[in-house]
């Protein structure tokens, strides 16, 4: 048709192509049509009018309504304090009052709109909290520490006027705004020679970092390109002598404002630290520049500031610095930091809970010889990829990287293993192998073989280096003591006496046996008591139940032999008899028979001598 009406939603070019009519000649048109700025633009700080915060803090700032970067051109100013200039809601860090003004223009024309905003920037010197644990990631039931460092700035330097007493030296730079600024002016160098700022020496025992803008510049005069190997150089000097480069800046990285953050190495925290920015080279005056701007120096001090982390109910002190955090479960801890001065600061860390697991072993055991082989298993309650350690390494271990290692200790050995998930948990277990160290006992008596009523000194000869206990056997009265090493053994028939010794560490015990022979309790019997009318020719007998035995009478001159069991009288003539039988181990029993002769005596004496022819008197 003739006409084509719409309501535009982009900016777009719009074509008709036609033909004239009669001479058919072509026709082109083209219409560049844009979306109509909104006639009303307000700017808000944190969703109110004006912003209040404190110095090195951020505040969001938002166009509202918020116009599309997609259709307008969004300009914020001033834009080196702003995390993105070119759309409706960035974030600002400003460090002194400051007005941000947003410019909202129709790339086709169609007008342009702005509105601004004032940030009141309270003084402080808090730079930042950095919240942090020990171990991120732990096993449910473990606990770890959490800390909140707090970075406070020692010195500072804006260049939005003479530099101040911070530096000790500045060399081919001066302040102004040719190079542009983060706000207000910047240190910019250009001098021919040796470019840099130094810093006098500074208490860092604690430091922190280092913050700054830098702009290494890419453009023309005054504000020329730098060419390649212009690097800018960031070091310190505990003396000022010798220098070590924290950061090297190439020339190519940093064609823009852009904010650094340096954290100082260990070298750098001493009681007298200078810091440097130098330029390795350059072509000359007027050439290869670069600008410094918003310095900070920082330093770790949580001191006369109040913590307060969250959530507390898991957190054995939310009001420290360094609370212990127990989650059950995954939880991220937010700690705020607030000076006196009523500026606050915060931070998260998030703790990650990992399922724990429990870790069984083999029971403890027990051998009795050195060297036993003793299989170890050690058994997960769960988890995969488990990787096991068992020490000590060099005790008689087949292995110390499995789950079923064989022991074969030489020594009582209490072994440990570790075992760690795929994830990181881990759980440890002990079993102990226990060495007996009894190796021999030996028993032996005084005398082997007793009479009835005869005693033996027993005694135990034992090697062990553990103490021990002996038990004699049997308990049957025999013995002076059942528990002594040397008891004395009073046995009434053959006895075998065994002494078990048990070592009291490990319950190892050993016995030795020995037989003690008790000769038994004989019978013995002469014969009753008689009177005859002549013992002459009478024979004695002994009765008796002794095995080999050896028989002794008295009054041998009267007998015709005195070891024989019936012996016959010689004399006839009253006497007592006594016979003693001995078996062959000594052992012997004795009785004893009167034979009288009532006569005995009539004629005295019995036996007279004379020679032939010689008178004797005979008395009756």
């Amino acid at each position: 048709g003739s006409s084509y009406t719409f309501t535009p939603t982009v900016n777009d070019t719009y074509i008709l192509d036609g033909e004239a009519p009669v001479s058919f000649c072509p026709m082109h048109y083209e219409w560049e049509v844009g979306v109509p700025i909104q006639p009303v633009l307000d700017i808000t700080a944190d969703g109110l009018p004006a912003g209040d915060i404190c110095q090195y803090g951020a505040v969001q700032l938002n166009a509202v309504p918020p116009p599309d970067p997609n259709v307008f051109d969004l300009t914020w100013t001033p834009a080196g304090q702003l995390s993105d200039a070119t759309i409706p809601d960035p974030i600002a860090y400003p460090v002194t009052d400051t007005w941000f003004k947003l410019m909202v223009t129709s790339p086709v024309g169609c007008g342009q709109v702005a509105d601004s905003v004032f940030v009141n920037v309270d003084a402080n010197d808090i730079y930042s909290v950095l919240a942090s644990a020990s171990d991120s990631s732990i096993c449910a039931g473990n606990n770890t520490p959490l800390q909140a460092r707090v970075e406070r700035v020692i010195a500072s330097e804006d260049f939005n006027a003479a530099p101040s007493a911070l530096w000790a030296t500045i060399q081919g730079g001066a302040v102004n705004g040719m190079c542009g600024s983060v706000s207000g002016t910047a240190l910019r160098f250009d001098a021919a020679g040796t470019r840099a700022a130094t810093t006098g020496p500074l208490n860092m025992s604690s430091g922190a970092s280092l913050h700054f803008a830098v702009r290494i510049a890419a453009g023309t005069v005054p504000c020329d390109d730098a060419e390649p190997g212009d690097n800018v150089l960031v070091q310190f000097s505990p003396d000022g002598v010798v220098w070590n480069t924290i950061l090297t800046l190439n020339e190519a990285a940093y064609q823009n404002w852009t904010v650094v953050d340096a954290p100082l190495p260990t070298g750098a925290l001493t009681a007298a630290t200078r810091f440097r920015w130098t330029q390795v080279s350059n072509s000359g005056a007027g050439t290869d520049n670069w600008a410094l701007d918003n310095v900070r120096i920082t330093t770790y001090d949580n001191s006369g500031l109040t913590f307060s982390w969250a959530p507390g109910s898991s957190l054995n002190n939310p009001s420290s610095a360094a609370p212990v955090a127990s989650p059950m479960s995954n939880t991220s801890y937010t700690v705020t930091v607030q000076s006196s001065m009523g500026c606050s600061f915060s931070d998260q860390v998030a703790i990650t809970v990992e399922p724990a697991f429990d870790l069984s072993v083999t029971s403890n055991a027990t051998i009795c010889t050195p060297g036993t082989a003793v299989p170890l298993q050690a058994t997960p309650s769960s988890g995969s990829g488990i990787i096991y350690s068992w020490t000590p390494a060099n005790s008689g271990l087949s292995s110390t990287s499995v789950s079923n290692p064989v022991a074969s200790a030489m020594a009582t050995t209490t072994y440990s293993v570790t075992a760690t998930n795929d994830i990181g948990c881990t759980d440890n277990a002990l079993v102990t192998i226990t060495v007996g160290q009894l190796q021999s006992v030996d028993v032996s008596a005084s005398d082997l073989h007793l009479c009835q009523s005869g005693q033996s000194q027993l005694s135990s000869t034992i090697v062990s280096g553990a103490p021990y206990s002996i038990v004699w056997a049997p308990n049957d009265g025999s013995l002076s003591s059942t528990t002594a090493p040397s008891p004395i053994a009073s046995p009434s028939a053959t006895t075998t006496y065994s002494a078990t010794v048990t070592e009291t560490i490990s319950g190892c015990s050993l016995s030795d046996a020995i037989t003690i022979e008790v000769s038994p309790a004989y019978s013995v019997d002469a014969g009753p008591d008689e009177t005859i009318c002549t013992t002459l020719g009478h024979q004695l007998n002994v009765a008796h139940n002794v095995p080999g035995a050896v028989i002794q009478w008295t009054n041998g001159p009267l007998l015709n032999d005195n070891d024989i069991q019936s012996p016959t009288i010689m004399f006839d003539t009253s006497a007592t008899y006594q016979v003693t039988v001995t078996d062959v181990f000594g052992c012997s029993v004795s009785d004893e028979v009167t034979i009288s002769d009532p006569f005995d005596l009539l004629i005295t004496p019995i036996t007279l001598d004379g020679c032939e022819g010689q008178i004797l008197t005979l008395d009756a």
